[in-house]
Order: C-alpha cells, then sequence, then structure tokens
C-alpha cells in the first residue's frame, strides 16, 4: 500500500511497473509518494520466518501502519478508483 492509500498491490514488486493500475495511479497522482509499503509487520520472535525475511523483496519495503478500516477503506477507494471488475486489489486491466 502506498503511504497515501491509494494504490495497493499484491504481487511481486518487481511487476508493479508493468501493471496497467500503477501507471494509472502514477499519472494521476504525479506528486505522491510511489513507494510500496508492507502493511504486515516484521516478527521477531516467529524464528521460522528469519529466513524469508531476509530474501523476500516485500520485507525490504518501509512499513505503514494501518489499521482494518485504513485497509477497507483502501480497497473500496482502489475498486472504484481502477475500475477493478473483480472485485479485489488484483488489477489486470
Amino acid at each position: 500500500m502506498t503511504r497515501d492509500h491509494k494504490y495497493m498491490y499484491q504481487e511481486a514488486l518487481r511487476d508493479t511497473l508493468q501493471n496497467p493500475c500503477y501507471v494509472q495511479y502514477v499519472t494521476q497522482n504525479p506528486t505522491a509518494d510511489h513507494t510500496l509499503c508492507r502493511i504486515v509487520p516484521l516478527q521477531s520472535w516467529k524464528i521460522w520466518r528469519w529466513g524469508e525475511y531476509l530474501v523476500e523483496e516485500k520485507w525490504r519495503q518501509p512499513y505503514l501502519e494501518v489499521t482494518y478500516e485504513d485497509i477497507k477503506k483502501a480497497i473500496d477507494y482502489f475498486n472504484k478508483a481502477y475500475h477493478n471488475p473483480t472485485g479485489t486489489i488484483t488489477c489486470r486491466l
């Protein structure tokens, strides 16, 4: 999710630049911070995830603390702004 809660992405980060919704987001919000943040915190006590934390790119993104209400609003905004027919945050226009 971006810091302004106007764009969410659940696929591999390396595919973001080719995503049509991301291109539309950047075009509509040229002055916004386009950095995608993870919304799941690192939990160091889960030692079985340490390998994942070290190698997966999503864990290197900055952390953005959001509430459940923030996520619901962001998903609603995403579906309306990008005319997503599936009702999910997956965008394949």
